[in-house]
């Protein structure tokens, strides 16, 4: 038996408002997401302790031509998780000031930025950390954040200017088959020993599937559904039936697909396997083998 495998995109809204001019001519800019191509998806298969790091990116520009000034960058995200736009789905993170002279603002961070010369331009940046292990179904995640740069040392009153912009993160189209109880996930043989005919067998492992969509299994049979003796010579096929959950996979009219819904939770679904083997009466001695290829696929529909 061998299982096969098979198988997030960034948007930015932006929104600004000078809600108040002081004596610092400061300005946000350049929000963004650093290397975008490789940090915007979210793998619910990730083993290590974040499936996910975003660095975010932000340019304060003092536009004095002859005034140096100092500011403090509040960054407040809207919620502490990014919602799922179709879906009451959500995906927790965490907030981090990196290298930055920082603390926690309500739900955010308060970043000082010091001495800005004239026309200079300064980038921060902060992390966006979404930890392993959270099971949410495929789509975009959204989370508004508000910037604003405040005189400091902390005077929320005197906003130099303010912006918000959205993240996106996407969680793909993604499934995963492989064997539960065994040391080898993905490959078993199944030994009968000496057969009878009408045996019937049941597999320890079971079948296991995670997915983040609904997704259909395809069942494939070398001989379709019948064991070859070792020389080759069709005449002397031993046929069986194989189950899963108790229903019967009819190998023999040949690739078999069997479709369900997304797994409720993060453990999968997992099916019991068994084989009945058929007539073995007057056939010749020797061994007997067929090959059954499991693949998933996630749903292209929904």
């Amino acid at each position: 038996m061998i299982i096969k495998n098979m198988l997030f995109s960034f948007g930015i809204i932006i929104f600004s408002t000078n809600i108040m001019a002081a004596d610092c001519n400061l300005s946000l800019q350049n929000i963004r997401l650093e290397n975008t191509g490789k940090r915007n998806l979210y793998d619910i298969f990730d083993t290590g302790s974040f499936s996910l790091i975003q660095n975010h990116l932000i340019d304060v520009k003092n536009n004095s031509n002859d005034k140096a000034c100092s500011t403090v960058l509040l960054i407040k995200p809207k919620q502490n998780f990014y919602k799922r736009q179709k879906a009451n789905k959500k995906l927790d993170y965490q907030i981090l000031a990196g290298k930055n002279s920082a603390s926690i603002y309500e739900n955010g961070l308060a970043i000082v930025i010091n001495n800005l010369k004239p026309n200079e331009k300064r980038t921060v940046s902060y992390q966006v950390k979404f930890a392993s292990g959270q099971y949410v179904t495929h789509g975009r995640y959204a989370n508004e954040f508000t910037y604003s740069a405040v005189e400091a040392p902390l005077n929320r009153t005197v906003i130099y200017q303010q912006k918000k912009h959205d993240f996106t993160v996407r969680v793909d189209k993604v499934a995963k088959v492989s064997l539960w109880g065994t040391s080898n996930a993905y490959q078993h043989t199944v030994d009968f020993g000496e057969m009878t005919s009408g045996e019937t067998l049941r597999l320890t492992p079971k079948l296991l599937v995670q997915s983040t969509a609904n997704y259909s299994i395809q069942f494939e049979s070398q001989y379709n559904g019948h064991m070859r003796h070792m020389k080759g010579d069709s005449k002397w096929d031993v046929s069986y039936d194989f189950f899963l959950n108790k229903r019967l996979i009819p190998l023999g009219l040949g690739a078999q697909i069997a479709n369900y819904n997304q797994p409720a939770n993060a453990v999968g679904d997992r099916f019991s396997m068994m084989f009945k083997l058929g007539n073995v009466r007057s056939k010749p001695a020797g061994n007997y083998s067929d090959v059954i290829t499991i693949t998933v696929t996630p749903s292209l529909v929904y």
